[in-house]
């Protein structure tokens, strides 16, 4: 009984190593690696950062986005800065949520390392070696992207254990996050849910052959039910505003525009274009290899 306990303490105070390690980790990362927010760097503020700082801050001044103010980006992150002017009134209060952001990152990442190993040491190096990868493609800080981290992070941890085991006990919870993580990448930017959208309909796909129709519905209304949590808000918003076309043709309409104007840079690219790829994206490339051995 004694070393049960002591197993139990012991797991305790590793939880709090791993959960200190991610703080100091996240606040470090973010002070020197987001230039466009962080404290060290007063008078930098990026380039698309810029552009959301300005308009988050003007929206915590009254203004509308995509009347007043206009990006082709959804409004959460546009929301994120607004709340951070409108309670700090400087961009430091960007750069305290991008830190709790990071470590809720960083956490879940934690739990996926769990599934492969319960030693800590190993835990703090997923989570070191995916910040040196994040640090090629951070472009200072405040982007779509790290908004989104911790919702994808959890839900890849969620959607891991449920397809070790389809046969286990079904979770509504899990699709109620889905939900949120969708609707989230919805209103910044959408391809961002790729994979929560593979996983979810391998999911369903598999319920639908069983012939668990019910669990199925159940699935399919929780999932609904966390896009709407988070996307309701912003329509009604907008809609009380009368600017509901704005809001949709900002978030949606014009990036198709603008897709259709849009030419890759493989036309016209070179031996250069193609090693500073590989470089950037080295992370993407190992995966592709990695799973081919699997």
């Amino acid at each position: 009984m004694c070393e049960i306990e002591e197993l139990k303490m012991y797991n305790k105070i590793d939880r709090y190593v791993v959960f200190f390690y991610c703080a100091m980790l996240a606040i470090l990362f973010v002070t020197f690696a987001s230039y466009s927010t962080s404290p060290l760097y007063e008078s930098l503020y990026g380039s698309d950062s810029a552009q959301f700082q300005t308009i988050g801050k003007g929206w915590a001044l009254g203004l509308i986005p995509y009347v007043d103010l206009f990006d082709h980006k959804g409004p959460f992150i546009f929301f994120i800065d607004a709340i951070s002017f409108k309670v700090c009134g400087l961009k430091i209060g960007i750069y305290l949520v991008q830190c709790l952001f990071l470590l809720v990152t960083l956490l879940g990442l934690c739990h996926l390392a769990r599934l492969r190993s319960k030693e800590k040491l190993y835990q703090i190096f997923v989570c070191t070696l995916s910040l040196l990868f994040l640090s090629r493609i951070y472009d200072g800080g405040n982007l779509t992207e790290e908004y989104c981290l911790p919702f994808l992070t959890y839900s890849l941890y969620f959607q891991y254990i449920t397809l070790k085991d389809l046969s286990s006990k079904n979770r509504y919870i899990y699709f109620f996050l889905y939900g949120i993580t969708f609707s989230i990448c919805l209103l910044t930017r959408i391809t961002n849910s790729v994979y929560v959208c593979v996983g979810v309909a391998i999911i369903c796909v598999y319920q639908i052959a069983q012939k668990k129709y019910r669990i199925f519905i159940l699935n399919s209304f929780f999932f609904l039910l966390g896009v709407l949590f988070i996307l309701l808000p912003f329509v009604v918003y907008f809609c009380y505003k009368g600017s509901f076309y704005d809001f949709i043709y900002g978030t949606f309409l014009y990036n198709l525009e603008y897709k259709r104007n849009f030419v890759s840079w493989l036309e016209d690219s070179s031996f250069p274009s193609y090693y500073a790829f590989i470089v950037e994206f080295f992370l993407y490339v190992v995966t592709f290899i990695t799973a081919i051995f699997l």
